[in-house]
């Protein structure tokens, strides 16, 4: 048995692309013409993010 990849890989527009994800229900990425679906963050992933997001100043354009 063989295995078959995409011998036609379909490209998008930056355009298409924004029109389809308004559609979507998943969250996609634009990446070279491709659209990639975004994996869903875990209740882990969403607290460590969070905690790392708290670290940062929160008026980063007030410079010295």
């Amino acid at each position: 048995m063989q295995l078959q990849t995409n011998p036609k890989q379909r490209y998008y527009t930056p355009e298409e692309y924004l029109e389809l994800e308004e559609k979507s229900q998943e969250k996609n990425e634009y990446r070279n013409g491709e659209i990639i679906q975004m994996v869903g963050g875990t209740t882990n992933h969403n607290q460590i993010a969070g905690n790392v997001y708290k670290l940062f100043p929160l008026n980063i354009d007030d410079q010295d």
